[in-house]
């Protein structure tokens, strides 16, 4: 299964859209839509810059790796669903541990959404922006709405 467009569009809404290397909260040099030298090609650096269209292309250069992992952990799901766990993988990386992933496989939705909602911490404390994030991913997991 792949990112639907309208997918990438929302990690790229909530990751945003950086035309400018950056170094990340944890220091690590970043550019586009959350792209890290981990991710491959091109390694951001001081002074790098790109432009908007470079960076969506970046952006689905990168996606097929969290989208196999998705696809391992919830197999045969509404693209709504897939779209939103790829969004949190995306963030977090976390998709194959992630609790709520088990909930919603066995069939618990609100168990899945409460889980889901218990990644909104970083730096030991409860961040407004993944509280945001993660209430849009709730909604399009079990609403599916974009």
């Amino acid at each position: 299964m792949k990112t639907s467009d309208r997918g990438a569009a929302f990690v790229a809404a909530h990751e945003g859209v950086v035309t400018r290397a950056y170094r990340d909260v944890a220091g690590v040099w970043t550019i586009g839509v959350g792209h890290t030298a981990a991710a491959g090609a091109p390694k951001p650096a001081a002074g790098m810059t790109i432009t908007r269209d470079e960076a969506l292309r970046i952006l689905a250069a990168d996606l097929p790796k969290y989208e196999r992992r998705v696809e391992t952990a919830l197999p045969d799901v509404a693209q709504t669903v897939f779209d939103g766990a790829v969004s949190f993988d995306f963030n977090t990386g976390a998709i194959q541990k992630a609790s709520w992933v088990r909930d919603f496989r066995a069939g618990k939705p609100a168990a899945a959404r409460l889980g889901l909602m218990k990644w909104t911490r970083a730096g030991g404390r409860t961040i407004a922006g993944l509280v945001r994030r993660r209430e849009a991913e709730a909604r399009l997991v079990f609403e599916g709405d974009y």
